[in-house]
């Protein structure tokens, strides 16, 4: 029998993700990811921390992440999302400044930076999307759908700031190329 999460693909892995931050949501953090860096670092994680044998091994070696403006970054995370989208799965929102960011920067309370001046992504499922993030999640099995539970719990709720500096630290050869330095 093959292990539990043997077969995931990108695709696979963010729908789950946005599903676990869903899940996860409980009041506390957005029940949606709010901007591409935070999402590209949460990947990051979840495919990093993922504890013992897993196939999310696999998943990391087809994301390639390299270091880049803000800590590790893959483009086919980029092409993943539009993929997703153009399958009417996922929900990309983008939102300018006005009163929808002021919201989102509330949840943001206090970043010492902005990692984008012009607009930010707001990533969802879709009806369609829980409804095959469903799925996925009784084929990737318990123990990586609670370990994304966990991970979302842990980091989904951090600032940016401290997410990108919790990322440059544990993985320092991430930030060779960063535009943020820790005390900047």
């Amino acid at each position: 029998m093959p292990g539990e999460d043997e077969g995931l693909d990108v695709t696979d892995l963010i729908l789950l993700l946005l599903h676990a931050h869903a899940h996860s949501a409980q009041g506390r953090i957005p029940p949606e990811i709010h901007g591409s860096t935070r999402l590209q670092k949460l990947l990051f994680l979840a495919v990093n921390e993922m504890p013992g044998p897993s196939g999310l091994g696999d998943v990391a070696k087809s994301l390639g992440f390299r270091p880049y403006h803000y800590g590790p970054f893959s483009e086919r995370v980029e092409d993943s999302v539009a993929f997703l989208e153009s399958m009417k799965l996922v929900e990309v929102t983008r939102v300018g400044r006005g009163s929808l960011m002021e919201r989102l920067e509330q949840w943001e309370a206090s970043h010492p930076f902005e990692v984008s001046d012009e607009s930010q992504a707001i990533y969802r499922l879709t009806r369609d999307g829980v409804a095959v993030a469903d799925k996925l999640k009784a084929m990737a099995g318990h123990r990586t759908w609670e370990f994304l539970c966990r991970m979302v719990k842990k980091y989904g709720g951090m600032r940016l700031g401290e997410l990108l500096f919790f990322v440059y630290d544990k993985y320092p050869e991430m930030a060779t190329r960063s535009r943020l330095k820790p005390g900047s």
